[in-house]
C-alpha cells in the first residue's frame, strides 16, 4: 500500500506491479483501499498471474486501461475482460491496434497475427474515469504510438512506454513520431508539482528526478 495525494489529502491506495515474462512489461493494479474497486493498467501477464494478484488483494476490477496499443502491454486484455466483466479502454488513436497485428507490433516482433476484441471505451485527452473514490485523468502523449497515454491518479503518473527512468520509448514502430514524442515529453515536464512515475518497463521513479537526470526531458 502507498499513499497518494488526492486534492491535497492523503488517500490510502494499493498499487501493485505485476511483471510480465519475456518482454518485462509492467502491469499495474491500482485499488481504492476503502472500496476495493480497482483498475488494471496494461494487462501484460498471463491471466492466471493477474487473477492471483486480484484474489490475493480481494479487489474488483472496474476498468482495464491500456497506455498504448502494443501487444506486449495487452496480452490478457480479452481473458481479463471475460474474467471480470470490466470494459477495456484505449485512446481512440490506438483503437485499431487491437485488431491489427502489424499496428500492435506482434507481427513485427513475433511474426504472428495476434489480435484482440475491440475496446469498449475509446479515450480522448482530458477524459476521466472514476473507481471507488479515485479518478483517472487521461493525458494523451503521442510519440511512441499515435494513441499513447499517461494516466494520472492523484500524484501518480502511469507513463507506459512514453517515459522511463532515464530514457523514453522508441519512436520507430508503426505510429511512432519523434516530434510528437518531444512535444509529449515537454507536456509531462510542464506538469505542476512532483509525481510518482510508474513506467511501462523498468523501475519506478519521480518526475522531479527525471527533470534533473533524464536527458530527454
Amino acid at each position: 500500500m502507498i499513499e497518494l495525494i488526492i486534492n491535497n489529502q492523503e488517500v490510502n491506495v494499493k498499487v501493485a506491479r505485476i511483471n510480465a515474462g519475456e518482454f518485462g512489461s509492467n502491469c499495474w493494479l491500482v485499488a481504492d483501499e476503502a472500496t476495493s474497486e480497482s483498475v488494471v493498467i496494461d494487462p501484460s501477464p498471463e491471466i492466471d498471474v493477474i487473477k492471483r494478484a486480484l484474489d490475493a488483494r480481494g479487489v474488483t476490477v472496474k476498468y482495464i486501461l491500456l497506455t498504448h496499443g502494443h501487444f506486449d502491454h495487452m496480452t490478457s486484455c480479452d481473458t481479463l475482460r471475460d474474467l471480470t466483466g470490466a470494459p477495456l479502454a484505449v485512446h481512440r488513436a490506438d483503437a485499431d491496434c487491437l485488431t491489427n497485428a502489424y499496428l500492435n507490433a506482434n507481427r513485427i516482433f513475433m511474426d504472428e497475427n495476434l489480435t484482440y476484441r475491440p475496446a469498449e471505451i475509446l479515450l480522448d485527452d482530458g477524459d476521466t474515469l472514476s473507481f471507488g473514490s479515485l479518478s483517472v485523468k487521461v493525458i494523451h502523449t503521442p510519440g511512441h504510438t499515435k494513441g499513447s497515454c499517461c494516466f494520472m491518479i492523484g500524484d501518480a503518473l502511469f507513463t507506459g512506454d512514453t517515459l522511463f527512468d532515464g530514457s523514453v520509448g522508441r519512436c520507430d514502430l508503426p505510429g511512432g513520431d519523434i516530434n510528437e514524442m518531444k512535444r509529449s515529453l515537454a507536456r509531462i515536464a510542464s506538469l505542476d508539482g512532483d509525481f510518482k512515475i510508474y513506467t511501462g518497463h523498468g523501475s519506478n521513479t519521480t518526475l522531479e528526478k527525471q527533470k534533473l537526470y533524464n536527458p530527454y526531458l
